[in-house]
């Protein structure tokens, strides 16, 4: 198969209504408290980019809070009549043959969440949106949708560079194929435009008045690095665009050095070998950022590589104070300083 054919996979418009209807809204919708007024956390990270940790905090804020829905389209994509077959036999390019009709459940779920679509009743529910931002014009008009019914927005955005997404990519695709016998890929175009459209998101959302609270983390931290309310973030509104750039490019530590390495090595080891040329490119990537590897450092062994995670939860420092969702205290590093779990019903 090849991506010319990818678009006669996607269901007559009935079919997808159908499916929607009688399966993803009594299975994933269903559950959570209506709200008014609701909550709706945008979650924006590029492919790769490990949101677990984030996500699960996230989760447990709005599961006190009534619970809510997830909105991801990878959560829709197994709902395809053809996904087990598509996946068989093509699983580097399912997410092309999937991706129409699984943005279509996506977007007639936050149709449903909002309230606006005729199965919700008119009831409300609090969100996690999984946003790649590949649009920020977009990103920005679904986040106006969401505040002229009344929700509270926040964002919450993964500070992750561009050669630790990339290597997530693969290992998440290593480890599924290794688990499973089958694994998916993220096409390549669209995780540049992720990784682009983030940070032109972030400048929108803070120009255009679109959050109530902002916040940066890095990969696997419960803590933020930066956080800001809405007045701050009309105050300062290049301020989480440039926490973001400034994380992203920042120096590696050894510790986060070696543990890159120990992955690029177990990929080279496991991956087919026309995988051999992404990888190059991530390493060329994460040149600039790694730590010097002295001379007396032990080279990584295969099985230390195949034990560490790329998502490993790690805390930073202690961090000042700041303003947190919904008004508590919740700590912050100003700009000057230094699979997810799917709780859907409380």
């Amino acid at each position: 198969m090849s991506q010319d054919d990818a678009s006669r996979y996607q269901l007559p418009a009935e079919e997808n209504r159908r499916i929607f209807a009688a399966d993803i809204v009594p299975e994933l919708l269903t559950g959570p408290t209506p709200q008014d007024p609701p909550t709706a956390v945008f979650l924006l990270g590029q492919p790769g980019a490990g949101k677990t940790r984030v996500a699960q905090l996230v989760a447990e804020q709005l599961d006190a809070r009534g619970g809510f829905a997830d909105i991801d389209s990878d959560l829709y994509k197994p709902y395809h009549p053809q996904y087990a077959e598509l996946m068989a036999r093509d699983d580097r390019l399912m997410a092309l043959y999937t991706g129409p009709d699984g943005r279509a459940w996506m977007r007639q779920a936050q149709q449903f969440v909002r309230g606006e679509d005729p199965l919700s009743g008119g009831r409300k529910l609090n969100a996690l949106i999984q946003e790649i931002a590949m649009d920020p014009e977009f990103l920005a008009g679904t986040m106006r949708q969401y505040r002229a019914v009344g929700a509270r927005t926040e964002v919450f955005v993964l500070a992750v560079s561009q050669a630790l997404s990339e290597q997530g990519i693969l290992n998440r695709y290593y480890e599924q194929v290794r688990d499973r016998g089958q694994g998916r890929l993220t096409v390549p175009e669209k995780a540049a435009a992720s990784y682009t459209g983030i940070a032109v998101s972030c400048e929108v959302i803070a120009r255009q008045g679109l959050a109530d609270y902002a916040a940066v983390y890095r990969r696997g931290e419960s803590i933020p690095r930066y956080a800001a309310s809405a007045a701050e973030l009309s105050a300062e509104p290049l301020a989480l665009r440039q926490v973001l750039e400034r994380e992203r490019n920042r120096p590696w530590t050894p510790e986060e050095s070696q543990d890159f390495r120990a992955v690029q090595q177990k990929l080279r080891e496991g991956l087919p070998a026309d995988f051999g040329p992404q990888l190059d490119r991530i390493d060329e990537l994460a040149r600039p950022l790694l730590a010097p590897q002295s001379s007396g450092s032990p080279r990584v062994s295969s099985a230390a590589a195949r034990s560490r995670s790329v998502t490993a939860s790690k805390r930073p420092a202690q961090p000042e104070q700041g303003v947190g969702p919904t008004g508590r205290s919740m700590p912050r590093h100003g700009p000057e300083g230094p699979e997810q779990r799917r709780g859907r019903a409380k």
